[in-house]
């Protein structure tokens, strides 16, 4: 056989939307021929990259070039999905198939199949181009073309992928639906998340929260601290709003979130005037509001509960005495934190019309060179988006304060919220150095920066532990009578059970409202369904081996020693994601290395409260 000189595909590149090998991702699946790349290759491909899109794969240390190689392939593919906001938590798994030929599952995103697809033929171009000695440079364009389009399928808000990731690394099983909502957990345990907005967030609050004027006289009824405000439409009332209520003011949009045209600290009418025109042309309608001196504090209340505080300290720079602003300014940018990122967790300060304004109050310019220690204040808000600083100080909230906070999302009735609260001192009470809610956010963004955790904290707590419910797969000639058995054990232990026998969908026994061709579409409806305690599938058809699992993790397989030898291909593709336990009946010699790392108990006979009672030894399933 002549000795293969480049990479070659040789099957289509076809979608699995289950899930395969113990991957946790749907994957794009491909065979291919190919040439191991020496170490010396592969860091002349790895350099190239960083050079021309930015990603920096890694290179693990391997014996076999040809496994090096692979590696190094998907971790490219994976570095630079993520690169575009794609939350994922893996890089996919190379398999050596007889012929000689390598099979690969590649993660994929919701929606961004195709665009992989031609980011997948463009990195082995590169590697064909490498093993001949010279990358061309139009491969750079490609990149970067691919890259612009797939951000249009990334998550749309910071808050989104953050979720996303932890669900991940906490075992958390997720589905994204049609829309912005992404199901966390499963069944009767599963939650519906919109970013940050929950599925037990009322409709009404919501829309009082974002309408700035309402939540403030809402908030104002309750005896809650707020600035006089008034409503303008154009700038004219705007500036009388601003004289009636007394300088200096803050101009605000009324409906709009993120500090978005947002204007504190206005002093003149001229700066009013200004401060109204970018607001107008964002929003129909503004606020004017009495400014409040004190330092700006995000409290992120959760089921009636402080969870998180952080100071947000407005963008500016320190002096160190020797240093220019312009100076001070390109240093703090050069932090690598910051970028122009939608998904960095600090932004770029720009000295643009507001620093210099804010520079020319203090009688500075941008050449001026402040003295050691001191702070210049380059923004009149100081909201992370617009260049400023988190700092956590939840240990540091006076009792009065938090109880503060608690009780502006309560009385808005949020379940989740950010409260902005100005005060000169959060370790004071409010009762006596005064404070002012400016905002109560039914959406908070939580940032990666101080409060990365939070994220896997938060799931954990709404879906009371990993959200897993009990999943159970039946294979063999009489899978479909188990199936049912099964589902009456578990009805008879508390469980509300949804079944599939391999013709019909029932949930508690009685048949349910929906239709479904195969197993894997019964799987996926049955584990979303929010009635749903405990599922058993009949692996009755072939949809499974062709389409992956409809779920990325089970907890018990139950199977007789001819369905095992018939279906060795799928149990290969499906017992990586076993976490529980393998009930053999009347034995299989080969289980035990089909199954590595995961317990198999044989059995003479079916039993099906023995297959419930397995459910006590897995792992998987997670009730904090």
């Amino acid at each position: 056989m002549n000795r293969v000189s480049s990479w070659e595909i040789t099957s289509p590149l076809s979608l699995m939307t289950g899930y395969a090998f113990g991957s946790r991702h749907m994957t794009m699946r491909v065979s291919m021929r190919i040439t191991a790349l020496n170490p010396q290759q592969l860091n002349r491909v790895c350099h190239w990259l960083r050079e021309s899109v930015g990603i920096s794969p890694d290179i693990q240390q391997r014996q076999n070039n040809a496994e090096q190689s692979l590696d190094v392939f998907l971790n490219i593919l994976y570095q630079f999905q993520q690169a575009q906001g794609f939350p994922l938590c893996e890089s996919g798994i190379h398999q050596a198939l007889p012929s000689g030929e390598v099979r690969l599952f590649i993660p994929v995103h919701r929606g961004a199949f195709a665009l992989l697809a031609n980011l997948f033929q463009c990195v082995v171009q590169i590697f064909n181009e490498v093993l001949q000695g010279k990358i061309s440079a139009q491969m750079a364009g490609e990149l970067k073309n691919i890259s612009t389009a797939m951000q249009r399928f990334a998550p749309a808000t910071g808050n989104i992928r953050s979720f996303m990731a932890a669900a991940f690394a906490e075992g958390i099983p997720l589905q994204r639906l049609p829309g912005m909502a992404i199901l966390y957990g499963q069944g009767t345990r599963g939650r519906l998340l919109d970013s940050s907005l929950t599925d037990r967030t009322p409709g009404i609050a919501c829309q009082q929260a974002r309408n700035k004027p309402v939540a403030s006289e809402i908030l104002r009824v309750y005896g809650l601290p707020v600035q006089a405000h008034k409503v303008a439409d154009n700038i004219p009332a705007a500036l009388a709003a601003a004289e009636t209520i007394g300088y200096p003011v803050v101009v605000k949009p009324v409906d709009l979130d993120r500090g978005e045209g947002v204007a504190a600290d206005l002093r003149t009418p001229q700066q009013v005037k200004e401060a109204c025109q970018t607001a107008l042309s964002l929003s129909k309608h503004l606020m004017i509001e009495k400014h409040f001196y004190g330092r700006d504090y995000r409290i992120t209340v959760l089921d009636g509960r402080v969870i998180w505080c952080v100071e947000r300290v407005p963008g500016g720079v320190m002096g160190d005495g020797v240093s220019t602003i312009t100076q001070l300014t390109d240093q703090l940018n050069r932090d690598p934190e910051r970028s122009d990122n939608s998904y960095s967790p600090l932004k770029i300060l720009q000295l643009d019309d507001e620093a210099l304004t804010l520079l020319a109050q203090e009688g500075m310019t941008t050449e001026s060179v402040p003295s050691a220690g001191q702070f210049i204040r380059l923004r009149r808000i100081s909201n992370i988006t617009r260049g400023g600083v988190p700092v956590a100080v939840t240990d540091q909230i006076h009792p009065d304060n938090r109880r503060l906070a608690e009780r502006a999302a309560a009385v808005l009735r949020l379940d989740f919220a950010g409260v902005d609260l100005l005060i000169p001192d959060i370790r004071k009470s409010w009762r006596e150095s005064g404070a002012a809610i400016c905002e109560v956010n039914a959406q908070p963004t939580i940032g990666n920066y101080t409060a990365a955790h939070l994220y896997g904290e938060i799931l954990r707590h709404m879906l009371q532990g990993n959200g897993r419910i009990p999943l159970i797969l039946v294979g063999g000639k009489n899978s479909g009578e188990y199936a049912r058995d099964i589902g009456r054990a578990l009805a008879a232990a508390g469980y509300s059970s949804g079944v599939y026998d391999g013709q019909d969908i029932t949930i508690n026994g009685e048949h349910a409202e929906a239709l479904a061709a195969d197993v894997f579409t019964a799987g996926r409806l049955l584990v979303m369904d929010p009635s749903v305690g405990a599922v058993v599938l009949a692996l009755t058809d072939a949809s499974v081996a062709e389409r992956g699992l409809p779920f990325q993790r089970y907890d018990v397989l139950v199977t007789d020693s001819a369905f095992a030898a018939e279906n060795q291909a799928l149990l290969d593709m499906i017992l990586p994601a076993c976490d529980g336990r393998i009930q053999s009946l009347n034995g299989h010699e080969d289980f035990h290395g089909l199954a590595a790392g995961v317990v198999v108990s044989e059995a003479s006979a079916f039993h099906a409260e023995d297959v419930v009672a397995l459910l006590q030894d897995c792992p998987g399933l997670d009730v904090s």
